[in-house]
């Protein structure tokens, strides 16, 4: 299964960054969403630069954008949720 996009929030480091080249080298659309213009920024398609504490409205957004519309990977997602449940009840 290949992402066609990525949406990535930076968490105050660079090392998690790699996936976000290599996401890219596989043809997926990157959004880096950070209040300041980093060298990630620099490789994104597109530098979301959201003010201090609208970024939970942000993410709902594209949660509600992805859910509408079906660009969710459903089967994917109760999958892990249904194993991560079953693991927790042992």
């Amino acid at each position: 299964m290949m992402a066609h996009g990525a949406l990535y929030w930076t968490e105050g480091n660079g090392y998690s960054a790699e996936w976000v080249v290599e996401a890219k080298n596989n043809g997926a659309r990157i959004f880096h969403v950070d209040p300041r213009f980093t060298r990630t920024s620099a490789l994104a398609h597109r530098h979301v630069p959201l003010r201090a504490g609208s970024d939970i409205a942000f993410l709902g957004g594209i949660v509600n954008h992805i859910l509408e519309n079906g660009r969710d990977f459903r089967e994917y997602v109760v999958n892990l949720l249904l194993e991560r449940y079953v693991s927790i009840q042992k």
